[in-house]
């Protein structure tokens, strides 16, 4: 039997046998030629007999999952996800209110041991939500949610900030300075 119905009949039995359920990622093309010692080619081409057979379906970008496309998928979280959880649950627990400062990027990518882009992507999806603002060269901020509900278009861009909090960025004895709250300046 070729190698890659080999591969294709072992990834039916981890799915028969529950150790991959449906929704679930199969493993990516890297570690399948780790784990058989093949080729990708040989990995592809089992992995689109599967698709054939409806066993799994692909996402591009993302991966191949267990089950037809209709079945919902269950994607693990990506770091830059897991980062943007994190501050978003400190802000709906009060632990950073509106008007605090975010800890700096290089802080943030200290505290969760990710890379600055990841930080950056995480920052990204806040703003989206408008969970935060950023304010060039100051930092970015707890966005007031309470505010979006009555007028959504004052919340895009940076808001000015008052007087006497330009040196928002600091370090006290090399360790992250805690979070700190800017006045909005009334538009």
């Amino acid at each position: 039997m070729p190698p890659y119905r080999q591969i294709a009949n072992q990834i039916k039995a981890d799915i028969q046998a529950g150790r991959l359920a449906p929704g679930q990622p199969v493993p990516s093309e890297a570690e399948l030629c780790g784990r058989y010692g093949v080729c990708r080619v040989t990995v592809r081409r089992a992995m689109a007999l599967l698709r054939a057979e409806e066993t799994v379906y692909t996402v591009r970008a993302e991966g191949s999952y267990v089950g037809p496309r209709t079945i919902p998928r269950h994607r693990p979280w990506r770091r830059s996800e897991q980062v943007a959880a994190g501050l978003r649950e400190q802000i709906r627990t009060g632990r950073l209110r509106p008007g605090d400062r975010l800890p700096s990027e290089s802080c943030l990518t200290a505290e969760h041991g990710v890379a600055r882009d990841t930080v950056r992507t995480a920052l990204a999806l806040l703003r989206h939500e408008q969970w935060v603002y950023t304010v060039a060269c100051k930092g970015t901020f707890v966005a007031d949610r309470t505010e979006a509900a009555g007028n959504d278009d004052e919340r895009h861009g940076p808001l000015p900030l008052t007087e006497g909090h330009e040196h928002l960025e600091g370090r006290e004895a090399g360790t992250c300075v805690p979070f700190r709250r800017a006045t909005r300046v009334p538009t």
